[in-house]
């Protein structure tokens, strides 16, 4: 399943990106779920930094482990670009997220795209492309709202 989220925030391209890129803070956005840097990664988020997304609901651990593949922070007055790649045993997929400036602001488009590796049981369509928009969309919400009131 693929989505595509677009937003556009008051935020500059280099304050959006910030936001964005608080991989920490997704997990204080996405429900039930934290982030941590993979051990043996860089300390800082670039081309090649590896962590997981850790999502726990009761006895159930979901570990969701992905890496960047490429890292182009925006400069200049210029819009940036980062992609991740999910390498897990359970999902796979890549985002690509992209920041443009504009006369207002900032303009993002966060592509999503998801899949399991493991079949669910019927009706095993319970990650929809609805419910996908929805949790990407309302954490970069999140994460936007929490940096612009910095």
């Amino acid at each position: 399943m693929s989505v595509t989220i677009d937003r556009h925030t008051r935020l500059t391209p280099e304050e959006a990106w910030a936001a964005l890129t608080d991989f920490a803070g997704h997990g204080a956005v996405m429900p039930f779920t934290y982030v941590l840097c993979e051990p043996g990664s860089p300390n800082s988020p670039r081309a090649g930094w590896r962590f997981i997304a850790r999502t726990r609901l009761g006895p159930f651990l979901l570990e969701d482990p992905m890496r960047i593949t490429h890292w182009e922070p925006p400069r200049a007055g210029r819009g940036g670009e980062f992609h991740v790649r999910k390498v897990g045993r359970i999902l796979s997929g890549y985002s690509v997220v992209q920041v443009r400036p504009t006369a207002t602001g900032t303009t993002i488009t966060w592509l999503q795209h998801l899949r399991l590796r493991v079949p669910l049981p019927p009706p095993g369509s319970w990650i929809s492309d609805a419910s996908t928009r929805w949790l990407y969309g309302r954490a970069i919400d999140a994460l936007l709202a929490a940096h612009h009131r910095r």
